[in-house]
Order: C-alpha cells, then structure tokens, then sequence
C-alpha cells in the first residue's frame, strides 16, 4: 500500500497542473473558434478591405497556437498515464523479484504465494489506476465547469 499512497501524492500533484493546461487548451479553442466566426460572419467586409491575406495568417498563427497547446496537454496526460503504468509494473517486477528469491533460493514461500501477493496487489492496484484517471477528468471538468458557470454570469439576458 506504500506504493499506493506516492501514486496518489504524484497523481493529485499532476491532476492541478492539467487543470491549468486544460484551461488554457479551452481558451486557445474558444479564441480561434470566436476568430473563425467573426470571419465568417464579416466576410463581405474583409473581401472589401481585401484583408484575405492578413486574416489567414492571423487564422494559422492562432491554429498553431492552439496546435502547440493541445500538445503540451497531450504530452502531459500521456506522462500521467505512462508514469502509472510503470510505477506499477516496476511494483510488479519487485513482488516476483523477491517472490521468486523467496521461493527458489531460500524455500520460505511457494509458487503459489507469490501468484496470490501478485492476485493482490493487481485487485488493489486497478482501482488505484482508475483514480488516476479520474483525477484527469476531475480537472477538466472542473475547468469546464468554472469556464462555463463564468460565462453564463457575464452574459445579460
């Protein structure tokens, strides 16, 4: 269970910075999709500025932004998942490590123990991955949650 509790200090830490890098992944969409129907909408008015050209260039540096965010993001989630999945097969690795020196060498165990503590720890561990993820969806939705509730208090009906 030792294992268990770092997991969780490390996924919370990491569950606060994806909060933030999904907030920012929500601003960066919601600029660029404000910018494409606000084109969209005004594209009689820029044909006759003949503004074409500085609107595409102002749309792809804002895609590339937006691009470079949800990266960022990905990358981050994958490294939670990753980070996860290693912490516990290296658990994995140690319990059949020193289950397997007690069995062969020392005779203190048998096969059979050691196939029960790794039945163990995989009913526990499951649960704690499942954490894990829920920690990465608890931070979106409440970005999502706190970006949404923020904009229907601003807006007058």
């Amino acid at each position: 269970m030792i294992p268990m509790a770092f997991l969780m200090a490390a996924g919370t830490t990491l569950g606060k910075y994806l909060m933030k890098k999904w907030e920012e992944r929500q601003a960066a969409f919601s600029e660029l999709s404000d910018f494409a129907q606000e084109n969209y909408s005004g594209l009689a008015v820029i044909k006759a500025f003949v503004k074409e050209t500085k609107e595409l260039m102002m749309f792809r540096r804002l895609n590339r932004e937006n691009e470079d965010i949800n990266v960022e993001y990905t990358k981050i989630s994958t490294l939670l998942n990753i980070m996860v999945t290693l912490f516990v097969e290296s658990v994995i690795c140690v319990i059949l490590g020193y289950g397997g020196y007690l069995v062969y060498l020392r005779k203190a165990s048998t096969p059979a123990t050691l196939v029960e503590y790794i039945g163990y720890f995989s009913a526990v561990v499951w649960p704690i991955m499942a954490v894990s993820m829920l920690i990465e969806k608890t931070s979106r939705g409440k970005t999502s949650l706190n970006r949404n509730y923020g904009t229907a208090c601003t807006q007058k009906y």
